[in-house]
This record gives structure tokens, C-alpha cells and sequence, in this order.
């Protein structure tokens, strides 16, 4: 059931399969097959260091033996991976329980009131005023298991043991640094840690508290007194999250940092504190406290770390929402967190996409509802408009008719249509590198032709609204230093134009508009963005542009594009001899080559400016409709527009300023003057004359 499989087909094809397998006359016998599983189940036990061999690993080693049990759940959709990490659910399911016995066996000697088994400990009277005792929240089950940091875990108490006392954790917000500290104090409730930490109490020292209504004179003088009780007491581990913030905490701008780390480095204390690594850059690691302090960094999860988090976290949501998880909504929250929600790190991010996704499905479908893979990905999608949904019918005929579509807005460019569409089926099918951009394409041509307006109608058609374009005038970054304004100035977060818009809106289209006037060092930061599909900010933050279709348009060669029309050589040979001549005075030869796709665009025709009068005017005519009035326009009235619009040099950009002076105009004095009503006709016609019909 967690794997959404179908119970009673499985049954039905098992029994199938027993009954070809198995003659009826044969008595009940150990076969050689029988005996490879049990063998392989044991070693299955021993290599995950199991206490029993339970039935999840005998399932597993099933599977493994036989060849028609796996075609059964290959049939179904079902691979190998995903059973192994549904079998790690359980496992993980049994072990939490374990955990709990064992906490709970090693809770019942610990006093309610801070005492050590041997009665020696000292009272704290002071500490117990600013502090929280995380090994009695442990202890009387107020925390959550610590699953998946394991290693971390290990780093932290082999420091301990090779005598660096004082540690710090680095890493970012949501990665998980709170639940290793828990997952420690779990250990030393069991008394599963070194000796040093035997018998001791594990205490969180609140900053905010601490510096609550008081001078720094007075702050300081609370943590001497705090730490003399700590070492007085000599059964207490000491605990600051965000100890940066003993530096400059607040507004306040009271530093107690150096009067800790003269406390500190007298010795009998053990010290666990957290941090950022943007914060241990600025404000620790140059510091008296950041030379006592052992550093250990903590990592962002992996794909299966984050799953093995969600599926420890998966009942206590279940609770809170009433509904059921499949494997496959789990894997697909870390999937879809991953991808689409890089503002906030894994598995903090699935662990709320999760409970999003929980809620929404109790809403829609009730309570005890399964939540499938399906219905998360709504959720991301109603989120970032990302359509991460199944393909369904609908959506599997519009993008096989995308080029029809595209063409309802762009007129003519027959093979830059054709090339994008192709390029958005890929993706959409998940036929593509998932390692680089959607596509990066590279429009060429003279201005007025279209370049602009496809990479518009790709923002509408595909990603669901021209707000999903990410647009970048490359006229403005014609220096050096302006790298800067993209990915951020050094040290500062969240100032950089490309690499946040991107974190903000993953799923984009982004223009980069006269790519040729940028400053050689900024094509190169679009080098790694084109291949790799990453770009690094300014405080080491990694933007994922993975699901971002990039379109650079360019002027380059247009001179050399209209001389050699005018000679009659064909556009094929002209793109030709761009490609290996022109345009490397623009671009170096790597650039040039990350492109999916360079499309030189082609002049516009006399018909084809028709048309675009005629795009044109649905605008004019849809704010009419607004009011209850109807646009006509006559086939002549359409002809004089494109004689008027239309400019060799700047193509059908006249375009718009034609409609404006010639009609919009004269729309606009009918309106103040009062003199269009609801169901008036307004016919534009020969010599764009503007009549007024009103039915009677």
C-alpha cells in the first residue's frame, strides 16, 4: 500500500506464478533456491548490523532471487531502489522504536532535577533561569529522532574523544544542525557515548534571555556566573545555537564573545554551539572564541538522507494531517523540494512541501486519504507554476501542437519555432540532460523581427505568463565590475539581479537582451551557467538554473546580414559563414558552442507585416470588449496600416505607433467624448478611417 501498488493484481499474479511453480505431489521440502534467501537474509542482517532478521529483509532478498517477482513489480512500475528504500522505512520505523526503549531504560535513573547517579552534582539555580535541559525533553519523548547523521554524529564524538572539547557546528539554516545536537543527547541519555559525557546533562543556554534587560556589563557578568555553576556542577554539556550571535546579537550591540572564550579556554567545560558558515566566516573565525572552537561542517543531504528524514518525520505528520504517505510521495517531495524550492535547504524543504501536501489532500480527498506522488507535485505546482503534473492528455496535445500556438503570436521564423518547440517537448518528456538549462538558444538578426516577441511567447505558452521571464537589458553590464550586479557584491546576500531572480523563480525563461554589448568577463559567468547549469553567488550560495530555458538575442552581423541579401545568398550560407567568421569577433568559439540552437532570424515580408497589424489589433480590440464595444477592421483598413508600420531598418517595430497615432487615437476622443456605447461596432476602414456603427 505505501507503494501504491494494487494488492489484489499482486495476488492474483503470485498465485499464478506458485501454482506453475509448485507440483502438488511433491512434499514440502527446503530447496536449494529457499536456502539462498534465508543465506542472503542473514547477511543482509549482519552487513546492516541488525539485532534480528526481520521479515522486511527476507522480502527483500525474495526480490532479489527471483527473476519473475522482479518483472512482476517492474510491470507495476515499481524499481528496485524504491523497494529498498520502502524496506529502509520500516526498518527505520523499528529502529525509532528501539531508540525510544533504550532512552526510555536509560531515562529511568536520571534525576527529574539535574543530579548525577552519584548524588554529586551541584544546583543551578542560574542556568536553570536562561536554559533548557535537552536530554530531559529527550528523555520524557519532547524530541524528534536524529535520522541520516549518523557520520556527523560519529565526527563530533571522535573530536570529543581526541580531547577538542569545545565544538561548533557549520552549516546552513534548515540543514539539520538542532536535530544532530538532539540525536547526541539521545546518545548520552542511552549512554551510548564516550565516557566524558556519561551521567551529564545536556543544557541549551539561551542568548536572547540571557541578554534580556541588561547592559553588557551586566550580560557578562550573568555568563561568568553561569559558566562558574556549569563548571562547578561537572555534570552539564553546554549548548549555544547560533553563537554568532554573542557577537553583536541584535540592535543591542552587546559582544560577549571574548568574556566566553576567557571562560572557555580555562578548560573544565564542554562546549557544542552551531553556527553559519557565512556567519563563522565574518564573525568567528577570526575571533579569540573561534581559535577554541573545533569546527565540523555539516553537509546538505543527499537525495537519500533527505528521504530517509521525511520517512522518520512521515507518521508525526500523518498525525497532524489525517492522511496516509506513499513512498512515492515522499521521494518525490525531496525530488521536487530539491529542484523548484532553493530558497530554503534539504530536508527542511520537503519536510514542509510534505506537510503541505498532507494538508491539500485532507481538504480534497478526506481523511485517511493516500497521498500519492501525484498530488505533490500539484502542490509545487500551485506553488512555483512549475507543471511537474503527469502529462496528461490535454497537456500531451498542446505541446504537440506548439508550433500552431507559437504562431498565433509570432509571424513567420518558421525554424526558430520549430527548434524551441522541439527543445520544450524534450524537456517536458524528460528526454534531456538534466544537468544543463532546458535549452540555451542564441537569436541573431535585425531588430524588429521578432527575436524578442518569441522569447515572450515562450514565457506564455510554456511557463504560463510573460511575469515568468526573467529579463536582462546586456547593455547595462558593459564593464567589468557590473558581474557584481548579477550574482551579488561579495559577502552581501541576496544583492545579485540573475542568481536571486533564479532562487526566486527557478522555472523561467531568461532573456539576455544585445548579448554582443556585454563585457567579455560577464560572457564568461554565462559559460559554466550554459554547461553546467549552476552559478555560485557572491556568499557561495549554488543557483540551479536547470529548469530555466536561457534565449540571448544579438545585433551582431546584422550589417553583414543585409549585404549579403541583397547579393542573393541564401540565409543557410549566410548563418553558415556567421558561425565561422562574423560572430567570433563577438564571442569566442567556446561560447558560441554551448548554444542548443543559433537561429538567424529572417526579414520580414509585406504579409507578414499584415499580419502583425492584425496580431496587433486583438490588443485594441480586446480593451473595447472590456467596455462592450467590437472592433472590425477591413482588409484595406489592415493593408494601409502595413504600408505605414513597416521600416526596412527597424522592421515591424513602426508597428505599434502606427496603431496608436492612426487609431487608438481616435478610439480614445470617442470614449471621453461619450459617444461609444455598449454593443457599438467601431469599423476601422479604407484610409483608416474610424466608423462608428450602432445597431438599432
Amino acid at each position: 500500500i505505501r507503494l501504491s501498488l494494487p494488492v489484489a493484481s499482486i495476488e492474483d499474479a503470485l498465485l499464478r506464478h506458485l501454482k506453475q511453480e509448485t507440483p502438488s505431489t511433491v512434499s514440502p521440502q527446503l530447496s536449494p533456491a529457499a536456502a539462498s534467501v534465508i543465506l542472503y537474509t542473514y547477511e543482509l542482517a549482519q552487513k546492516e548490523s541488525l539485532p534480528i532478521i526481520d521479515v522486511t529483509e527476507l522480502f527483500l532478498s525474495v526480490i532479489i532471487h527471483d527473476e519473475i517477482l522482479q518483472e512482476m513489480l517492474y510491470d507495476f512500475e515499481v524499481e528496485y531502489q524504491d523497494i529498498e528504500n520502502m524496506l529502509l522505512w520500516l526498518r527505520t520505523q523499528a529502529d525509532i522504536a528501539r531508540r525510544r526503549s533504550r532512552q526510555a531504560a536509560g531515562a529511568a535513573h536520571r534525576s527529574k532535577h539535574g543530579m548525577d547517579r552519584a548524588m554529586t552534582a551541584v544546583a543551578t539555580p542560574l542556568l536553570n533561569s536562561f536554559s533548557n535541559d535537552i536530554t530531559m525533553d529527550v528523555a520524557y519523548g519532547r524530541t524528534e529522532p536524529c535520522v541520516a547523521r549518523q557520520n556527523e554524529i560519529d565526527a563530533i564524538l571522535q573530536t570529543i574523544r581526541g580531547g577538542r572539547h569545545n565544538i561548533v557546528l557549520i552549516g546552513e539554516r534548515g540543514v539539520g544542525k538542532r536535530a544532530i545536537i538532539d540525536g547526541i543527547a539521545a546518545k548520552m541519555v542511552a549512554d551510548d557515548v564516550p565516557t566524558i559525557l556519561h551521567d551529564k546533562r545536556l543544557v541549551e543556554l539561551s542568548i536572547s534571555s540571557l541578554v534580556a534587560g541588561t547592559t553588557i556589563s551586566g550580560a557578562q557578568e550573568r555568563l561568568i556566573r553561569i559558566i562558574y555553576e556549569v563548571q562547578r556542577s561537572r555534570n552539564i554539556v553546554l549548548f549555544i545555537d547560533n553563537i554568532d550571535t554573542l557577537i553583536n546579537p541584535g540592535e543591542a550591540g552587546i559582544d560577549i564573545s571574548e568574556t566566553l572564550a576567557e571562560v572557555v579556554s580555562r578548560g573544565g567545560l564542554i562546549l557544542f554551539s552551531t553556527t553559519t558558515p557565512e556567519a563563522y566566516a565574518q564573525q568567528i573565525a577570526r575571533s579569540t572564541l573561534g581559535s577554541i572552537l573545533a569546527d565540523i561542517d555539516i553537509d546538505v543531504m543527499d537525495d537519500n538522507q533527505a528521504v530517509q528524514v521525511l520517512e522518520s518525520k512521515a507518521p508525526y505528520i500523518e498525525y497532524q494531517t489525517n492522511v496516509f504517505f506513499t513512498y512515492q510521495s515522499i521521494a518525490a517531495a525531496v525530488q521536487f523540494a530539491k529542484k523548484f524550492m532553493q530558497q530554503h535547504i534539504l530536508p527542511e524543504s520537503a519536510i514542509g512541501l510534505l506537510t503541505e501536501a498532507g494538508s491539500a489532500v485532507a481538504s480534497s480527498k478526506g481523511v485517511n486519504s493516500l497521498v500519492l506522488a501525484e498530488d505533490v507535485a500539484r502542490v509545487v505546482s500551485q506553488k512555483t507554476g512549475v507543471p511537474v503534473d503527469a502529462i496528461s492528455d490535454d497537456e500531451s496535445t498542446k505541446l504537440l501542437k506548439l508550433e500552431e500556438a507559437m504562431h498565433e503570436r509570432v509571424v513567420g521564423q518558421t525554424e526558430a519555432v520549430q527548434l524551441v518547440a522541439s527543445a520544450l517537448r524534450r524537456a517536458r518528456a524528460a528526454v534531456r540532460s538534466t544537468q544543463r538549462p532546458i535549452a540555451n538558444f542564441l537569436f541573431l538578426g535585425p531588430t524588429g523581427v521578432g527575436k524578442t516577441e518569441l522569447a515572450k511567447t515562450i514565457a506564455d505558452v510554456y511557463f504560463g505568463g510573460e511575469d515568468k521571464m526573467i529579463r536582462l537589458d546586456m547593455s547595462e553590464y558593459q564593464d567589468s565590475s557590473s558581474i557584481y550586479r548579477l550574482i551579488g557584491q561579495p559577502g552581501a546576500q541576496g544583492t545579485g539581479i540573475l542568481t536571486e531572480a533564479v532562487r526566486n523563480k527557478p522555472f523561467s525563461l531568461i532573456l539576455l537582451d544585445e548579448m554582443e554589448k556585454a563585457d567579455p568577463h560577464i560572457l564568461n559567468i554565462f559559460l559554466q551557467v550554459f554547461d553546467d547549469g549552476r552559478l555560485t553567488d557572491s556568499v557561495g550560495r549554488t543557483v540551479d538554473f536547470t529548469n530555466c530555458i536561457i534565449i540571448a538575442t544579438s545585433n551582431a552581423g546584422t550589417a553583414y546580414v543585409a549585404e549579403q541579401l541583397k547579393q542573393g545568398v541564401s540565409y543557410q550560407d549566410i548563418q553558415t559563414s556567421l558561425l565561422h567568421g562574423t560572430l567570433q569577433e563577438y564571442y569566442r568559439p567556446e561560447f558560441l558552442n554551448r548554444f542548443d540552437g543559433i537561429v538567424l532570424f529572417t526579414a520580414l515580408k509585406e504579409a507578414d507585416i499584415e499580419t502583425i497589424a492584425s496580431f496587433m489589433l486583438r490588443r485594441t480590440a480586446a480593451d473595447l470588449a472590456v467596455k462592450g464595444v467590437t472592433l472590425e477592421v477591413s482588409p484595406e483598413a489592415i493593408q494601409a496600416l502595413a504600408q505605414i508600420g513597416f521600416d526596412p531598418v527597424f522592421g515591424a517595430r513602426p508597428m505599434r505607433r502606427a496603431i496608436q497615432d492612426t487609431i487608438e487615437n481616435s478610439i480614445a476622443d470617442l470614449v471621453l467624448q461619450k459617444q461609444l456605447r455598449r454593443r457599438d461596432i467601431v469599423r476601422i476602414e479604407a484610409g483608416l478611417a474610424v466608423r462608428v456603427i450602432r445597431p438599432n
